[in-house]
């Protein structure tokens, strides 16, 4: 990969001047600058790329803007910043402290000691006052996958791995990265991902107490849609907050205010959302962890839920060869008309770190053969 760097005014220039270090140096490294990447530019960026953001604020307006699609690229963001808590410090997998006391600018004003703190921080040993943000599993955003099978229905709920950076509000974070919706690459693909959440959406406010997410969303929420897409765009903020750790259920606002009735199609939501209510958004076989496109060691756990003949399913690992690492049978707690859990430890060996497949189906009890087939892509380590 290359190192693709970012900054607007004084902290652009240090951003070309460190592109220009690196690439002297034998690193691939360019200078982008962060309106041409929301006008387009971020095509140059690869999932492989490290990305590093210049802004001494760290809530520079278009910085924060390229976050959300840097997210989705799944690329590795390391944030040069005078202010380890702002946005940009708390959305990135490496953080570096290049505050400084006082600008040498006798008003304090032009961009002078910060400026040369940049570059050096860049090109040194970290200080003492230098922090580097632990990298978090991760979290997921639930979109809507594409059934292949004929006859198979959907989109279903898929969850879909999006890098965490080590802000504590894994709840808020999730959200954001839903509202983001899918990468180009995401739709683009076969079978494709897609959402139910119109274009526009916003997170006013998460807020998690007592196993209880309470999430405020803009008006644009409720935008268009029939019934399919309304009850979608419900369960995919539903799953996605409850996959966070310690919540059980959702409370929904629009603006502000209580939502008792959802939309234009008269959906009640009498109380909190558990992810029991929104059953007939899942395929026969949810794979609920790993997420689709999920970095994963060996033993991988692997769960979900499924509504099958007899509770049974196939679960299978393959490499990049599609050779077969693992393979076994599981049984739900409950199946033939009910919804049960599975889960099992799928043990693997490789010589290197490559994609794989995880792959779900049901024997057929008329004939044998797989049926309520799903794949997901995951990244073997």
């Amino acid at each position: 990969g290359k190192v693709v760097i970012l900054g607007v005014g004084k902290s652009g220039i240090i951003g070309q001047k460190i592109a220009a270090t690196m690439t002297s140096a034998g690193t691939a490294a360019l200078y982008l600058h962060p309106s041409d990447a929301l006008h387009g530019g971020l095509g140059i960026v690869q999932p492989n790329d490290v990305v590093i953001m210049l802004s001494n604020s760290g809530e520079t307006d278009e910085i924060v803007a390229t976050l959300p699609y840097l997210k989705n690229r799944q690329v590795a963001i390391v944030a040069i910043v005078g202010n380890v808590n702002s946005t940009l410090a708390r959305r990135a997998d490496v953080v570096l402290d290049a505050s400084v006391d006082k600008e040498a600018c006798p008003l304090n004003l032009a961009p002078t000691t910060s400026t040369t703190e940049a570059p050096t921080t860049t090109f040194t040993e970290p200080s003492t006052t230098t922090t580097t943000a632990p990298v978090a599993a991760g979290i997921a955003a639930y979109f809507l996958l594409e059934e292949l099978e004929e006859g198979a229905g959907g989109p279903f709920l898929v969850p879909v791995y999006r890098p965490a950076s080590a802000e504590p509000d894994l709840a808020t974070a999730s959200m954001e990265a839903l509202v983001a919706g899918p990468s180009e690459d995401e739709t683009a693909g076969t079978p494709s991902i897609s959402t139910a959440i119109p274009e526009g959406t916003s997170v006013l406010g998460v807020e998690v107490e007592n196993g209880r997410a309470a999430v405020d969303l803009s008006d644009e929420f409720d935008d268009g849609g029939g019934s399919f897409s309304m009850f979608a765009r419900l369960a995919q903020v539903v799953y996605t907050l409850t996959r966070v750790d310690g919540v059980d259920e959702v409370e929904f606002t629009i603006e502000g205010q209580p939502v008792t009735v959802f939309s234009g199609e008269g959906i009640e939501l009498d109380g909190p959302q558990a992810r029991a209510d929104y059953y007939d958004q899942l395929p026969p076989i949810f794979v609920d962890s790993p997420a689709w496109g999920e970095p994963i060691t060996s033993p991988v756990h692997a769960s979900g839920l499924s509504n099958v003949f007899e509770a049974v399913s196939q679960v299978m690992l393959t490499d990049d060869d599609g050779l077969t690492l693992f393979e076994d049978t599981v049984t739900a707690t409950c199946g033939t008309g009910c919804w049960g859990e599975w889960e099992l430890d799928i043990p693997y060996t490789i010589d290197r770190e490559q994609f794989g497949s995880l792959i779900v189906w049901e024997n057929s009890a008329e004939d044998g053969s797989r049926i309520n087939i799903r794949e997901y892509p995951v990244q073997l380590r």
